[in-house]
């Protein structure tokens, strides 16, 4: 894996009751492992890169990164929990079956985390700082269509951007079945506008909230939708006290109000994994006044109750034809591959490319619609 670094390759295996991980001179962990407990750490101070994949073990399993201190402009992200360790990173990624807790506090330049059958639990803090996955890791569908979108005050909507230019490619992915908390919530160092995925079919537990350090105010995307293709998205404007059973519940009280930024996107039409196709199901208990921000709503199923969002800011639907099944050639994604950005897929505008074609050659594969705002041509 480089100097200092280790790597099992594609066949190797670290199967033992616990793993212990060290870097030096941020010599790059990329690993297959089979165990309940991993620890990892850079021993000299440096921010390795690491990606492990314990998908061969089916049990619980604890993460414990390596010490450190406070990290964020002015210090203030450190481990609040004080839990047992604050691991600083380059670009993490985490494969897993099973529930996994995060024994502390992470911070990592990106973080892409796809856990089945289990939750994602972090008990210290989660820290993001400015390099984003590779722009297929994105909704590049749902990009497209927020780029020509207009508020109805005039504006534009604020897309991510990686070195001050439009990208696909979100700064962090989390995907876990059964679950996701955030303990001491989360905090995103990047000066463009960020972007987050949320992804699963349980509850999501965002702690004390999102933080932002964007030079350029609260431009800040999150994208919420469910880890299985068809369960159905319920939005509301909190938690009901029966849970509808059929998918993921995201509220205003618990989530959205607690983002720094301006626009959410509910489902997913581009996403790597697959297209949501079970439908969004929004207010069936009553309105959701989310102030100012943008919300779109981007599935292959029916979208119901759009018109119990109230904000003035814009509300876009993206409805997908008959033929997205055969449109939607979902890439083959090397989720352990490079995680740096290439440099050939930055556009120098804000319109995002998709499968190729770029600004309005998209509309091919979707139809938009608005009951507020409009569409730029």
């Amino acid at each position: 894996g480089g100097p200092g670094g280790i790597w099992t390759g594609a066949s190797g295996l670290l199967d033992a009751p616990v793993v212990t991980l060290g870097s030096l001179g941020s010599g790059p962990i990329s690993v297959r492992t089979k165990s309940p407990d991993i620890a990892f750490a850079d021993y000299d101070g440096g921010t390795p890169d690491v990606a492990i994949d314990n998908s061969a073990h089916t049990g619980p399993t604890i993460l414990r990164p390596g010490s450190g201190e406070n990290f964020g402009s002015d210090g203030r992200f450190g481990n609040a929990s004080g839990e047992s360790g604050f691991g600083l990173f380059g670009a993490f990624k985490l494969k897993a079956q099973g529930d996994v807790v995060v024994a502390g506090s992470l911070f990592a330049r990106n973080a892409l985390v796809d856990i089945g059958g289990g939750s994602l639990t972090v008990q210290g803090m989660t820290i993001i700082d400015d390099l984003n996955l590779p722009p297929e890791l994105g909704d590049s569908v749902s990009l497209l269509f927020l780029s020509h979108a207009v508020r109805p005050d005039g504006g534009t909507i604020p897309l991510p951007r990686y070195n001050g230019v439009a990208t696909t490619g979100p700064n962090a992915v989390f995907r876990a079945q059964n679950g996701l908390v955030f303990a001491d919530g989360l905090a995103f160092l990047d000066p463009d506008s960020p972007y987050v995925v949320f992804m699963t079919d349980g509850t999501l537990d965002l702690g004390p909230g999102v933080y932002g350090e964007s030079s350029i105010g609260n431009e800040f995307l999150a994208q919420f939708s469910a880890y299985s293709p068809n369960a159905v998205i319920h939005v509301e404007d909190a938690t009901p006290l029966t849970l509808f059973g059929d998918g993921p519940v995201f509220t205003n009280r618990d989530h959205f109000s607690k983002l720094p930024g301006t626009t959410m996107i509910i489902g997913n039409l581009g996403l790597p994994v697959a297209p949501h196709l079970g439908g969004i199901a929004i207010g069936r208990n009553g309105k959701i006044d989310i102030g100012h921000q943008n919300i779109l709503f981007s599935t292959g199923g029916g979208t119901t109750g759009i018109g119990n969002i109230v904000t003035t800011g814009f509300i876009g639907e993206v409805a997908a034809r008959d033929t997205l099944q055969t449109v939607f050639q979902t890439p083959i994604v090397n989720e352990f591959g490079d995680s740096e950005q290439d440099d050939d897929k930055k556009k120098n505008k804000d319109n995002v490319a998709v499968d190729g074609e770029e600004g309005e050659g998209g509309d091919d594969l979707v139809a938009q619609k608005s009951n507020n705002g409009q569409m730029c041509e």
